[in-house]
């Protein structure tokens, strides 16, 4: 199978799988991993670093939606194939970074309740009273923020 490539700028190539090389210099870049577990580079054309499944994405992924973040489909941030990752909203992002099983070590709620929370119609002050925690909680699960603190 052939690897398709785009281009960043004249200088810079990417590959599907987030692979860099310098046209100039005819070399494939290093890469580094940040405290979070992401590769990113430093590219001169760039002021800031660029986080490599974010390249990827904006290379080969369209967003219809304008969704501002990607996700790592099978929660493995190395794998940055252009299969792997979709556009998401925060939300989402966190819903599915729950889904697949992180854990915090503040553990109050299961994931069937988290779940039960997020898709219930019941108001917030109600499931707030029933899970013993607050309704900031219960608004902040729904906009998919403090999945990690909150559950198992």
């Amino acid at each position: 199978m052939i690897m398709e490539w785009k281009e960043i700028t004249k200088d810079y190539t990417i590959s599907e799988k987030g692979d860099i090389v310098s046209l100039k210099r005819q070399i494939l870049l290093k890469q580094d991993i940040n405290s979070k577990g992401y590769k990113w580079i430093k590219l001169p054309c760039f002021k800031k670093k660029q986080l490599i499944h974010r390249l990827v994405a904006s290379l080969f992924i369209p967003n219809p939606e304008n969704k501002p973040q990607v996700n790592h489909i099978d929660g493995n941030k190395l794998n940055n194939h252009y299969s792997n990752l979709e556009w998401c909203t925060n939300y989402e992002n966190h819903l599915h970074s729950y889904k697949l099983g992180r854990q915090s070590p503040n553990i109050k709620l299961s994931k069937e309740q988290v779940l039960h929370i997020i898709n219930s119609s019941v108001k917030a002050k109600e499931l707030a009273l029933q899970y013993n925690i607050s309704t900031e909680a219960i608004y902040a699960l729904r906009k998919g923020r403090n999945l990690k603190r909150l559950t198992t």
